[in-house]
């Protein structure tokens, strides 16, 4: 079904589901279109090639590894909003590295997402840090001894700094922060 979550466990409509382990619907889009039951959109992708792979003649792979480069993952059945907002840090209790913002991201990606950072680090190991919550889970985003603050005059500007750690007390709140990130510099962009 289409716009519709499904239980993994039980095949019942997510309302209807005690199980909360969902499957969401992706489309996928590459000069053609088929419609994949994943649960995430790498998921997705695997399943849409190996589908396509499997109906495609050996002689057109190769046609299929270039439109690889072109893929648009579309996922139409989240009903759920991401709602963040910047909170003062003294409201915030204490986090832990999670994971990290997707590579290559830049300090201005991150101003254009969160605007500019509400903290301004420990004056240490960080040179600059957005506070705040994403669903109700608490979330930081911070450089780690990259910076002028712990390197020195070795240190990176705040501006070149392209590595981002992502802290809060459960690893989900790193998915939330990168499809946040994702879903708003598109908008942007």
């Amino acid at each position: 079904m289409i716009d519709q979550e499904r239980c993994l466990d039980c095949q019942e409509l997510h309302e209807n589901c005690k199980c909360e382990n969902i499957i969401k619907t992706f489309r996928v889009k590459v000069e053609l279109e088929r419609e994949v039951e994943a649960e995430s959109s790498e998921e997705a992708e695997h399943i849409f090639w190996e589908t396509l792979e499997d109906d495609l003649a050996m002689e057109n792979i190769t046609f299929a590894e270039k439109m690889r480069e072109s893929i648009e993952i579309e996922n139409i059945s989240v009903n759920e909003e991401i709602n963040m907002s910047l909170q003062d840090s003294s409201n915030m209790g204490g986090t832990c590295l999670q994971g990290y913002v997707e590579k290559g991201m830049s300090y201005n990606d991150l101003i254009e997402v969160f605007g500019e950072p509400n903290c301004e680090g420990d004056g240490y190991k960080t040179d600059a840090e957005w506070i705040g919550t994403i669903n109700e889970t608490t979330f930081t985003i911070y450089n780690y001894k990259t910076g002028k603050n712990y390197l020195g005059s070795e240190g990176k500007e705040v501006k070149d700094i392209r590595d981002w750690h992502i802290g809060g007390n459960n690893i989900e709140v790193v998915k939330l922060i990168n499809d946040y990130i994702k879903i708003k510099l598109k908008r942007v962009g």
